[in-house]
């Protein structure tokens, strides 16, 4: 499958040939040692997690861009990314395919632009202040649960206004394309306010997700981060508040089941509170030390407080850029659950420590 989507990938240069474009890539490979309930490994006798060491991908692909002249004032602008795994490992369904990540063909003018195909929601691509780390998602040396809504979507519309004294709006908007039995599609639309000068910055991000539940309800994700940015230093900090019924919204669907019982797939209503703070300061221009905090406020279920389904975590780290296209990193992350496993005394943890490399093409 990877052959193949390769030799696609180099059989498409030549259609671009008309068009200027800059083929890029990035490599970040690691090894880590931990345990968390997304990484896949084995529980023990006791259904509870194992620590595992791994070598990983923390997200390496590579990509072409480019554009095309229309006028003065108005381009054609594309992009077709790819993710590739420098240690062999498995993908999920969505990329397994070519074009995996943000790809898109759009327009450029004065008007701002609109981009039509796989993209990034807004909170994914536009407002990432707060998670800044490199790590796959399934271990906790980033801030994973904050995170875990962050993704692509496919059919997607963007348009995002040109900046006015630092501020913008961009809006997504994606079909669902099919329509269940009474004509109700799950349309998904995302609209921000994002603000950032020299010294700070902020967003508010609105998501919502229609007729998840029966055809009715809908899945309603709010986010905002605010931070100074004194290029020595950063802090951000964020905020977001999740409702609806889809599993996603569970902090972690896994790790609340270990705690208490199955969670109901469509059929419970799912609310969470989280805060998050970043904080990174740079020394002589090379070495980045950084800490990060996000905690999840005891979840409601069908509109009842679950007690102990929490969370705290915790990620610190460095990094030592060891030319202008490539740096080393440190970092440990550990997520201290309010709940036991389920049926005993013993606390829920994961943990992971990863050291990495990463070069920019």
């Amino acid at each position: 499958m990877k052959k193949q989507i390769m030799s696609a990938a180099l059989g498409l240069m030549p259609l671009f040939a008309w068009a200027e474009f800059t083929p890029y890539a990035s490599i970040l490979v690691g090894i880590e040692n931990g345990k968390s309930f997304n990484q896949g490994t084995v529980s023990d006798n006791n259904g509870q997690l194992q620590s595992a060491t791994l070598i990983e991908d923390y997200g390496s692909f590579f990509g072409v861009r480019g554009h095309e002249n229309l006028d003065p004032n108005l381009r054609l602008i594309w992009q077709i990314e790819q993710y590739v795994t420098v240690d062999n490992s498995g993908f999920g369904a969505d990329k397994n395919t070519l074009a995996n990540k943000d790809s898109y063909l759009g327009i450029l003018g004065n008007f701002g632009s609109v981009r039509i195909g796989r993209l990034s929601t807004i909170p994914k691509n536009d407002m990432e202040y707060v998670d800044p780390w490199e790590y796959d998602g399934k271990s906790v040396n980033g801030l994973a649960m904050f995170a875990r809504l962050d993704n692509r979507l496919n059919n997607t519309l963007k348009y995002e206004s040109p900046g006015y004294f630092g501020a913008k709006l961009i809006m997504l908007y994606s079909p669902d394309e099919v329509k269940d039995v009474n004509g109700k599609a799950k349309d998904v639309f995302n609209a921000a306010l994002l603000y950032k000068d020299a010294t700070y910055f902020a967003a508010y991000s609105y998501y919502i997700k229609n007729n998840v539940h029966n055809g009715e309800d809908p899945d309603v994700w709010n986010r905002i981060e605010a931070g100074v940015d004194q290029q020595i230093w950063m802090l951000s900090l964020g905020f977001q508040k999740v409702n609806g019924y889809s599993r996603s919204l569970a902090y972690n669907p896994s790790a609340y089941e270990a705690q208490k019982s199955v969670l109901l797939t469509g059929a419970e209503s799912i609310q969470g509170t989280e805060y998050s703070a970043t904080l990174n300061y740079t020394f002589q221009e090379k070495l980045t030390y950084r800490l990060s905090y996000a905690q999840g406020i005891d979840m409601e279920i069908n509109g009842v407080g679950v007690d102990d389904t929490g969370y705290k975590h915790m990620v610190f780290g460095a990094n030592y850029r060891l030319s202008s296209k490539s740096k080393a990193f440190i970092d440990y992350g550990q997520v201290n659950w309010n709940g036991n496993y389920f049926g005993t005394g013993t606390r829920i943890t994961e943990n992971n420590l990863a050291l990495g490399l990463t070069l920019d093409i």
